[in-house]
This record gives C-alpha cells, structure tokens and sequence, in this order.
C-alpha cells in the first residue's frame, strides 16, 4: 500500500504515513489486496484545489528560474521548483507560452485595456509567471506540461552550482561567465541547466541544506 500524500510504501495497517505523517483511509481487505498487486504511481493526477493543504514533502522551499539545455542548439526556458524530498523541472514549451499569452490576450481585450497598458501587463504577467508554483502541488506542476520531470533528492549523486559571474581584464574588456546548474543521477545521467543568479548566501544556505556533501558550490 503506498500513500496517497507522498507515495511512500507503508504497512496496509497502518493510520498514519510514516515518512510525511498524513492520516490514511483504512480500506477494507479485500481493496488492501487489490492495492499491493498494482501499487499507485509515486505522483498521479491532483483533484485537490490549488490551496488545500499539502505535507511536508508538497512544501516549496524555491522557485529557481533557469535554462534547460536539452542540446547544444536546445534550450528552453523552466522553473525548477525545490520541494523537500525533489525538484520538479517545469518547463516554459512554446505551446504553453502561446496558450498562457492568448489567455492573457483574451482578458486583456475583453476589459478594453490598450495596447500599450496591455503590453506592460503581458510583460508583468511573464515576469511573475514563477511565483504561482508556490501554491501548486507536484502533482499539478507535473501535469501542467507533459515534458516536465521530477528529480528525486534520492537519485541525485553530485550537484554543481555555479554562479554568474563577470571579470575586466587589462585592457577594460568586461568578460561574463554563465551560471550553470547541474545534476549528475545515479546511473549516469546528467540534467543541465544554465542561469543568470549571482553569489547568494541564502541561496547556498539553503542547497546546503537540501543536499548536503553532495553540492559542489563554486562562486
């Protein structure tokens, strides 16, 4: 039986979660069998309002906007959103951009704001975009894209952050080094992202905290 909070494997006889603490249902015998053939997937589809409350697991710690470099000529942009136990990387595709902007565009026209009032509020709304990951679920987060993933703190080997930095040299040339992001999985995988943040105490506090021995935080 696993819970439906977390998705942690827990004793069918259990009441209560014994990794994030949620209340279980008590289900009858015959659906606790049923249950342990075909275990439910870790994060299946939410039904939940975007504020009920979540566990610990669910809380969000930070939104980090980045750059997923899928190739060396494929990038797009995401957020990745650190919960407690993952990250979920949710991407910014095309197709999502375009169907958040003509749903803007629609209420923008529909309240008879102007172009240049419509313009400043598109921009707005794009620059804010990240903060409503802050009220979501992973399972809702997840489901907004089909291309978005969640990578387990568990399956993580080694993380590299390095900050965006920049130098002059002698003759007054201003030279920029790109952040960069990256998580080494077990098995030999290897997700990339770049950024644009620089030196942060609280930021590498709180890495620090997420993962430990395994950071490598370069300035």
């Amino acid at each position: 039986m696993y819970c439906s909070q977390c998705g942690y494997q827990i004793d069918p006889q259990s009441k209560f979660c014994a990794q994030c603490g949620s209340k279980l249902a008590q289900l009858p015998e015959e659906s606790q069998r049923s249950n342990q053939r075909a275990p439910v997937p870790e994060l299946k589809t939410a039904e939940q309002p975007i504020l009920a409350p979540v566990s610990m697991q669910e809380s969000v710690i930070w939104v980090f906007s980045v750059q997923h470099k899928l190739s060396l000529l494929k990038i797009i942009p995401c957020n990745i959103v650190f919960m407690q136990d993952k990250a979920i990387v949710a991407h910014l595709t095309p197709e999502l951009q375009k169907a958040e902007s003509a749903k803007l565009s629609q209420d923008i026209k529909s309240n008879g704001i102007g172009f240049f009032k419509g313009s400043a509020a598109m921009m707005q709304y794009w620059a804010n975009y990240y903060k409503k990951y802050y009220t979501m679920t992973a399972n809702e987060i997840l489901s907004e894209d089909r291309s978005n993933v969640a990578l387990q703190y568990q399956n993580i080997q080694k993380v590299l952050f390095q900050c965006e930095s920049t130098s002059i040299d002698s003759d007054g040339v201003t030279y920029g080094t790109q952040g960069k992001l990256q998580f080494d999985l077990f098995g030999g995988q290897t997700v990339k992202f770049t950024h644009s943040q620089w030196n942060d105490k609280s930021i590498r506090e709180m890495l620090i905290r997420l993962f430990g021995e395994k950071l490598k935080y370069k300035k």
